[in-house]
């Protein structure tokens, strides 16, 4: 037995809301007829998919999602029924998370589930995302089409991240490298050098006084500094979950300097590819775009879209709502108005997705180009700075020796000229 949450109207029309255990969906619908309430929404409540998370736990990896996405759609191509493919992927599949979740998908689709409503129980693995498309693909379209679609976005969300892992390879090894040798200068050289230029009674350059300052500041004050990085590091976390900070991150995410470009063709790309597979698949406008900003996962670009869709619920237009929305560049409102014309919503939205996917791959190949100067910069500048820090009192007590020779012919060191 299961339980379905409920929103239902009685016999005086009044809305109730509620829970029913059932075996499945029509058991449930049974149950609630019976008792003289007619079901206006019916899901599974969210305590069963906590217990099942709690269950699985553990972890899915990308290409393993992508590949059970991939042969699932060629089985049911094939004319597998749904609970065969479901058992067969079971038994061939590696993963014993992927496996049990599989499982209890079968058993609750022989229960009378819906295949989409099976995977809403396991959100770790199945996205709210990936199960509202599949509700999409099972409310009249073609699942088998749906699911190819899918597995085609998420390989190429797979490929994007991985690019972009490796074009931040080589910046984030130097960056790592500077905060090395930085600790070990801190640690072990720069105390060297103060305690011998301690002892040296001369006006020591701005660059060594820097340099000495910072090192006394840090071994005087280590324990605060470290307890603030911890602060800082546990703290931003969770300040992200404050609606108004996570808010002003997704805006400087689009803003930010070399990537912030990227960012924003990605999240538009992935919109649009998203609304259009969702208008292909009969999913109305409006409840498209109430689906589609959640696999950004950007709440300035949420926020958008609600807009939009507020604008087209109060009877305007898809491109009204659309350019009522200030994030939405001008290219992609006016090719979705040419869609809306035309009738063909999803194929301009497609020509979006390509556009889009074309400037992300010419700026991944020019990103590494973009930085490695940047980086050379910071790096050179870093040590020049040490360099003259270190340096340029040897060079003044070398240059006040050799001053103080010519003058006093007999002296034949520094330390008999009283330095």
């Amino acid at each position: 037995m299961r339980t379905f949450k409920y929103r239902a109207r009685n016999q005086t029309g009044k809305i109730v809301e509620g829970t029913v255990s059932a075996q499945d969906t029509n058991d449930a619908h049974q149950k609630l007829e019976s008792l003289r309430l007619l079901p206006v929404e019916l899901a599974l409540a969210s305590g069963a998919i906590k217990r099942q998370s709690i269950i699985i736990g553990g972890h899915v990896k990308d290409q393993e999602l992508i590949v059970f996405t991939r042969q699932l759609a060629t089985l049911l191509k094939a004319g597998v029924p749904v609970l065969q493919a479901l058992q067969a992927l079971r038994k061939q599949t590696e993963n014993p998370i992927l496996s049990h979740a599989l499982e209890e998908i079968e058993k609750n689709v022989t229960g009378g589930a819906k295949l989409s409503e099976a995977m809403a129980e396991f959100p770790k693995i199945f996205s709210q995302e990936y199960t509202s498309i599949v509700v999409s693909g099972e409310s009249g379209a073609d699942l088998v089409e749906v699911l190819y679609r899918m597995a085609d976005w998420m390989e190429h969300e797979f490929e994007t991240r991985t690019e972009i892992s490796t074009a931040m390879r080589y910046p984030i090894m130097v960056l790592l490298s500077m905060i090395l040798a930085f600790v070990v200068l801190m640690l072990f050289v720069i105390p060297k050098f103060a305690e011998f230029y301690g002892r040296m009674k001369v006006d020591l350059p701005l660059p060594t006084r820097i340099m000495i300052g910072s090192n006394e500041f840090i071994n005087d004050n280590w324990v605060i500094l470290l307890a603030a990085l911890l602060a800082i590091i546990i703290a931003a976390p969770m300040s992200l979950k404050l609606p108004s900070v996570r808010l002003w991150w997704d805006r400087f995410k689009l803003k930010a300097p070399i990537v912030g470009p990227i960012y924003r063709k990605m999240i538009m790309s992935r919109f649009s590819r998203i609304m259009a597979m969702l208008v292909r698949n009969g999913v109305p406008v409006i409840k498209a775009l109430e689906m589609a900003p959640t696999v950004v996962n950007n709440m300035h670009l949420k926020l958008n879209a609600a807009e939009a869709r507020r604008v087209i619920q109060g009877g305007g237009s898809v491109f009204e709502g659309f350019e009522s929305a200030k994030i939405f560049p001008p290219i992609m409102t006016q090719l979705i108005a040419i869609g809306e014309k035309t009738g063909s919503l999803d194929e301009m939205l497609d020509f979006v997705v390509a556009q889009y996917e074309m400037d992300i791959k010419y700026e991944l190949r020019t990103l590494n180009s973009t930085i490695e100067p940047v980086v050379t910069i910071i790096l050179g500048v870093g040590v020049l700075f040490l360099a003259l820090a270190i340096y340029l009192p040897i060079w003044n007590l070398h240059s006040a020796y050799e001053g103080t020779s010519k003058q006093k012919p007999g002296i034949t060191s520094p330390s008999d000229v009283g330095l």
